[in-house]
Order: C-alpha cells, then structure tokens, then sequence
C-alpha cells in the first residue's frame, strides 16, 4: 500500500471539517502492531465488540503515528503534534476513504468470489497477468468487508488490472461490497456449502453471490 493524500482533503472528505495541516498521509493502519514507522500513517481508531482501539492511540502515538481517525473528540488532546479527524463510524470512514481511493482509477477490476478456491484463482491469475499487466490484487485472503477495503487501496496510477477477492455473509452486504468495488468483470469459483448457515436458503445463497456480478461487462462461472 504507498497512499500520497493530503490530511487536511481527507479531513475534509471523512469529517467536512477544514485543516490546515497539510501532512502527506502514505499508509493506513488499525492494528498498533503492524505499525513499524508511523511517519505519514493515519491510524483508524475502531470499536470492536471485545477491543477498543482508542485504547491504543497512544501506543500508535509512540510508534510515530500523528494522525488520528476517531469516534471520540479529544482523545488526542494531551499529545503534541497529534491530530484527529472525528467521524460517527471509524469503520465506515475507512470505507468511504476506499471508495474514494477506486473511483480515482479506470482500469478493469476483477471481482472474484466463491465458496472455495478465491484465493487460489486470484493467485493463479496475478501469475499469469503478471507477465503482461501491472496487478494490483487483495492481498493474503482480505476478503471481508473490511479486507475489500483494504485491498482497494492496491490499487496505484501503475495498476493495468486489480484483482479483488470477496467473501460474503449476507445479502445486503454483497449489494455494499459491489457499489464499493464497481467491478468491471466477475469470476464465481465454486458454489457449494460453505457458509451456508448464514443463509435461511440455498438460493437466498446463490442470489447473494450473484448480486456481486451486476452490471459488469463479463461473469466467469463453473
């Protein structure tokens, strides 16, 4: 991930509030222990059923980190130099922030879901575009909400294609993740039992993973 936002446009896209801080922001991070350099992070501060992660804003803050995405005004308030961009849902600001970051590029996405084999196909096919093209792809297995996000912030002016996986737990999630991603081509792997408690029935299943592929240019299936 290699970002280059100004924090105060970001401040102004996440929160519609005025900065004068105009700070390069490079990277996002949410887990205290993955931040290695904080220099030009913006830390997302999530709420958690079982963690909090205002609760380690100052950890970040002594890692380097100086910018902060809260849910809580004043949390930053004892610590010089920091800032802090106050929204409703830190989780949603991300994910606004990723939406923003894909609709900054026009090169073709391909979507990728299944109930077996997503990342394996993702893997396959970055190998194999790979001698072409420029591929931006999910990395690991982000396939959740959270984890499209994330992976949508591959995406670079250098990107030719970007290949993102997606998971699903219910309806409504699968129309979000879609508008979030804007795919322009799909891929089903597999269809088959897995996950299929989250579902009253296997064609409330099905259709859910076929909300992904509307309008697209072209669906790939088994």
């Amino acid at each position: 991930m290699k970002l280059e936002y100004a924090y105060n446009d970001l401040s102004l896209l996440l929160a519609n509030s005025t900065s004068k801080n105009n700070s390069i922001i490079s990277s996002i991070a949410f887990d205290t222990r993955r931040i290695y350099n904080g220099e030009g992070v913006l830390f997302f501060a999530f709420k958690g059923h079982f963690r909090n992660g205002h609760d380690f804003i100052k950890t970040a803050y002594d890692k380097g980190v100086r910018h902060f995405v809260v849910q809580q005004a004043g949390v930053t308030s004892n610590m010089s130099g920091a800032n802090e961009i106050v929204v409703e849902d830190t989780l949603e600001a991300l994910i606004d922030l990723a939406a923003h970051h894909r609709a900054r590029f026009n090169c073709p996405v391909v979507a990728i879901t299944g109930s077996n084999g997503k990342t394996t196909v993702k893997e396959w096919l970055t190998i194999l575009l790979g001698k072409k093209f420029n591929v931006a792809r999910s990395p690991k297995s982000y396939n959740s909400k959270l984890g499209v996000a994330l992976s949508l912030f591959e995406l670079s002016e250098d990107s030719e294609i970007a290949l993102i996986e997606v998971g699903i737990s219910s309806h409504k999630e699968m129309t979000e993740i879609r508008e979030l991603i804007k795919p322009t081509h799909g891929i089903l792997t597999s269809f088959g039992s897995a996950h299929r408690e989250l579902f009253a029935t296997l064609e409330e299943h099905l259709q859910a993973k076929l909300e992904l592929f509307g309008q697209m240019n072209s669906f790939i299936y088994p």
